[in-house]
């Protein structure tokens, strides 16, 4: 685990667990956090849980290298999955929002204010997980589908801290070129706003900029952030009400990939407040 990895982990585990245990059906029921740090040389096995009596199991943030959760799923230990991974759904239920889908319609939202020439942003040690790399892959099916060629040079792994990304733009010799950026997180968006400010680009009548997750922060930037919202309450009480349905044989313990609906919130760093 990296710093940054690792906070990005441990917030998304507070945000899930807070909205679990907010669940009005979740009463009968303990809540058991098993924080892992996963490594090459220690597999997950079903052991690792037996002394904690599991009913059932909801998967955070599994790495992309460590997929022997799958097998250990059954109907006697359902595990649902909140997130994506290749194959999983062939597996388990798999819960989340279309990434690849949703990072297309932020990115078309981007050319259609006329923008052509985009930056992407991707959070460097996150850069490998399934849902990045679906976000990614819905930046390339919207210029694809807009005839704009796509550029290597505009698709940037960043380390997610402030002067890391500060680096970034200083080092950057076509920042003139770039009149959209779309970052595969918020706190990525977040960090660009004072370094472009500092190099005189106006946001967003010079560069667009429009993140991912809709986090708190997006609403207390200057400009406010436009960003997908992740709809993680929706998609954590999805993940309860199935595996409560599983746990009281309301429905059986099937594979496949539940799609939660969320949409785009523009605010002002992509349409100016006086607009």
């Amino acid at each position: 685990f990296t710093a940054d990895a690792e906070a990005d982990d441990n917030q998304i585990l507070g945000q899930f667990s807070n909205i679990i245990l907010s669940h009005p059906d979740f009463k009968d029921y303990d809540l058991v956090i098993h924080d892992r740090k996963e490594s090459e040389g220690q597999l997950l096995k079903l052991s690792d849980f037996k002394s904690d009596l599991l009913d059932g199991m909801i998967y955070l943030t599994p790495s992309e290298d460590h997929h022997e959760f799958l097998e250990m799923a059954s109907k006697d230990f359902p595990i649902i999955l909140l997130g994506q991974l290749a194959g999983a759904e062939e597996k388990v239920p798999c819960i989340d929002i279309n990434n690849r889908k949703m990072g297309k319609q932020a990115v078309e939202h981007l050319i259609g204010l006329g923008r052509r020439n985009i930056l992407m942003l991707i959070p460097e040690k996150l850069q490998h997980i399934n849902c990045i790399q679906d976000r990614l892959q819905g930046y390339r099916d919207a210029l694809t589908e807009n005839g704009i060629q796509i550029t290597d040079k505009y698709i940037c792994p960043v380390r997610c801290l402030k002067e890391n990304v500060t680096a970034f733009f200083e080092d950057l010799r076509y920042l003139e070129e770039v009149d959209a950026i779309f970052c595969a997180n918020d706190d990525l968006a977040a960090f660009c706003i004072a370094p472009l400010k500092a190099m005189g680009r106006r946001i967003p009548e010079d560069v667009a900029l429009i993140g991912f997750s809709d986090a708190l922060i997006c609403q207390h930037t200057h400009p406010t952030l436009s960003s997908v919202r992740r709809a993680a309450k929706n998609q954590a009480h999805a993940a309860i009400d199935l595996l409560l349905k599983i746990l009281n044989k309301e429905t059986p313990y099937e594979p496949g990939f539940q799609e939660i609906e969320t949409e785009l919130v523009i605010r002002e760093s992509t349409v100016a407040s006086n607009l």
